[in-house]
């Protein structure tokens, strides 16, 4: 069974290998969901979540951020959350939203968001 962390590094690996093949909405969901996995890692034992889940709802992401990831500085919470923000909403375009455009920039940009992510709360590089 794959733990919060692995799924986090495998949709951030399949994020850069769409964008490559030019899948970009695939692509900015997967970076959305590396963000996401990547956040819930560090929430596991630290939170419960809502109704018996095991993972959060994703309307919750942004509070947690800043409100259960006490080891991260404060500076640095508050850029994930902005960088978390940005990529929901291109995920939800993405997802959600056929006429809107999802090109390479907009797939590069998620991808760049998802990483930043990982880094401010101290996941890899």
């Amino acid at each position: 069974m794959a733990t919060w962390l692995e799924v986090a590094q495998d949709n951030r690996s399949d994020a850069q290998e769409l964008l490559d093949s030019g899948c970009f909405r695939s692509s900015i969901s997967r970076s959305y969901f590396a963000a996401y996995a990547a956040v819930t890692h560090l929430l596991i034992g630290k939170v419960t979540f809502a109704s018996g889940r095991r993972n959060p709802a994703h309307d919750d992401m942004l509070d947690y951020i800043m409100s259960n990831l006490s080891g991260v500085p404060v500076s640095r919470r508050r850029n994930a959350r902005r960088a978390y923000r940005v990529l929901w909403k291109a995920r939800v375009d993405a997802d959600y939203r056929p006429g809107m455009t999802c090109d390479r920039a907009t797939a590069r940009a998620a991808k760049a968001n998802a990483d930043r992510v990982f880094r401010e709360v101290g996941i890899g590089p």
